[in-house]
Order: C-alpha cells, then structure tokens, then sequence
C-alpha cells in the first residue's frame, strides 16, 4: 500500500521542469586584470529607463562578494557596447575587493616594504 501511495508524488516531482530564465541563459565570465566578472545578456532595452535615457549597462557588486555583475542590453551597436562594457568594467575594477582589504590588516606595513 505505501508503495502506490509514494509512486503518485514521485510522478508529480518528476514532471515538474525548472526552466532558467532568459537573462540566465545567456551569462559568461572573465577575469580581466584579475577582477572577476560575470556578465549577462538582457532582452533588448530589459534594463528600463533611467531619467535622461536608456540604460545599456549596469554593474553590481556586493559587499562581500568577489564577483561583479554586469548586465548588459545587447541591442544597441558595437561601437556602443564596447564603449558600454569598458564604462561597467570600470565599476567593477573600481570596488573594494575584501580579499586585498584583509590582507592589508593582516600583513604588517614593514613586511610590505623591502
């Protein structure tokens, strides 16, 4: 009797299907001049409006992450998503990483100088 009775949610589980989302779907990574980041393709102008314009690009990075997020709206030219990239890059490379911000309180100032 118990085995029917745990074939029916077996059943249910299986036919369930978890499916990423789009932005998911299209992310890579690279770690150019050692700071990682994780960049992800949005649907075109999927990253709203901003007051004066439309935002092709936006970086975020959490305090004590070492990764930063990049999405970025793939519909625009490549002139302009370069230029887009280089500009959210530079956020990231910009952040606190709390690695370099721990091993400046630990190591002591005379061991840094030879």
């Amino acid at each position: 009797m118990k085995r029917p009775l745990l074939t029916l949610p077996l059943l249910l589980l299986a036919s369930c299907g978890i499916v990423a989302p789009a932005r998911d779907n299209a992310q890579w990574q690279t770690s150019p001049h050692n700071v990682p980041v994780t960049w992800r393709a949005t649907s075109p102008g999927g990253l709203g409006r901003i007051k004066v314009g439309n935002v092709l690009g936006y970086a975020s990075w959490f305090r004590m992450g070492t990764n930063c997020v990049v999405d970025v709206d793939l519909a625009q030219s490549r002139a302009q998503l370069a230029r887009v990239a280089a500009h959210e890059y530079a956020h990231c490379a910009q952040a606190p990483d709390p690695r370099a911000v721990a091993a400046s309180v630990v190591t002591p100032p005379e061991r840094l100088t030879r």
